[in-house]
């Protein structure tokens, strides 16, 4: 039995720090009128280079929270 293999899928992959700040540049160029999550989760893959399935439930989440504080920071400021 190889342990190794499982861990070695993490290796290469981006933290959710850089995710998360790659998450907010995207959405701030993107229209939410016509963009999915699909369309999203595409992009941070080409950005990256990898393939992100692994991780989709995890970046659903981020997306979803920093949807929920960009719409925040623009009732702010109206």
């Amino acid at each position: 039995v190889t342990k190794g293999k499982g861990e070695s899928a993490e290796v290469g992959l981006p933290s959710k720090d850089e995710l998360r700040k790659t998450i907010t540049e995207i959405l701030k160029k993107v229209d939410f009128n016509t963009a999915t999550f699909s369309d999203i989760l595409k992009k941070l893959e080409d950005r990256y280079k990898i393939d992100l399935t692994p991780r989709k439930s995890a970046i659903k989440i981020m997306i979803q929270e920093e949807l929920t504080r960009l719409s925040k920071e623009d009732d702010d400021e109206g």
